[in-house]
Parts: structure tokens; C-alpha cells; sequence
């Protein structure tokens, strides 16, 4: 057995997540997430400097990466490192505290899942711009590459999100 040790962070590492293409994806407390090669560790294939440090990652099947911060913001790049999109953080839709964890999900729309300290737990529905035709209505989030749009429940009733707390319209509840 071996065990490779690569080092490219000044701070602690909060998450590292396998990708489909053999790269392993970091994030730190230094406020930089890197892109790694499996095959060569020595240097990171993209970084990603941010002004807030990187809480619990994650990477979705086709290669978005969903980044969430203590400033509460989430933001989504590539695995070439470019910057494809954010989801909105106003107080109707984001959310209000810290995000600490994001999520992908293939087979469900919402397809990216967020988590905070704020006790709630938000569905956003992610797609290629290619894929979405023009929409404003409110609710939605026009970016250079993707199309964001909160999910929430219909009824407004109370959702409990298994974090400890019940909120609103603003959770999402698989039905």
C-alpha cells in the first residue's frame, strides 16, 4: 500500500471529493480550492482563490462544482477553474447565515442542495444555459453559463429539514 500526501494549502482542508475524470477537488480554510490530477499531485491543475473561506463542497456529475462560504455565499465553477455562475443570496431566496454544505443530486430537480446555519435547507434547480430558454421571472438567476432557480414548496407549510428546525416556504420537500 501507498499513500500520497500532496500539499498545496496554507490552512485546514474542509472537504476533498473524487471527480469522474480521476481529480480529486479541495477545499480550505485558506480560501482557495484546487484541482487536482490523480496521476501527477505535485501541483494543482486549476486553483481557485475566494474571499471567504470553503466550507463542505461538492461536485455534480458534469463537472460543476458548488462551493459554499461563511459569507453566505455559494458560487459554482468549473473544473477548469472558471467561474460559471452564484446563487442568489438575497433574504427571500438565500441563505441568511453561513452555508456549510452543498450537494448534488442527478436524479432529482432540485438538483443542488444547500444547508446552513441558518436551519434550513434550499433545493436550487441548476442547468447549461443551452439547455434553458431566456426567463426573468422572479426567482430565477441569469448568469454567463447556467440558469439558477429556487425551489419551494407550494404550500408554505412548515418542512421539517432534519436540522434541527422548521422553516417556511423556503425549504424543499421531496414529495
Amino acid at each position: 500500500h501507498s499513500v500520497s500526501v500532496f500539499q498545496g494549502h496554507q490552512d485546514t482542508v474542509t472537504s476533498a471529493i473524487f471527480t469522474r475524470e480521476d481529480q480529486v477537488v479541495s477545499g480550505s480554510d485558506d480560501r482557495s480550492v484546487r484541482i487536482w490530477d490523480l496521476r501527477n499531485m505535485r501541483s494543482p491543475l486549476a486553483s481557485i482563490h475566494t474571499d471567504s473561506a470553503v466550507n463542505r463542497l461538492s461536485v455534480s456529475n458534469n463537472g460543476l462544482i458548488a462551493i459554499p462560504f461563511d459569507n453566505r455565499n455559494v458560487r459554482l465553477y468549473d473544473l477548469n477553474g472558471q467561474r460559471v455562475g452564484r446563487l442568489p443570496r438575497s433574504s427571500r431566496q438565500g441563505h441568511t447565515r453561513m452555508v456549510c454544505s452543498t450537494a448534488w443530486s442527478d436524479d432529482t430537480k432540485p438538483n443542488l442542495f444547500t444547508c446552513g446555519f441558518d436551519r434550513v435547507t434550499l433545493g436550487w434547480s441548476v442547468q447549461p444555459r443551452e439547455n434553458v430558454k431566456e426567463n426573468n421571472e422572479m426567482g430565477s438567476s441569469t448568469t454567463s453559463s447556467v440558469y439558477i432557480q429556487s425551489t419551494q414548496t407550494g404550500s408554505g407549510a412548515p418542512v421539517n429539514t432534519g436540522l434541527g428546525g422548521s422553516t417556511g416556504a423556503e425549504s424543499f420537500a421531496k414529495s
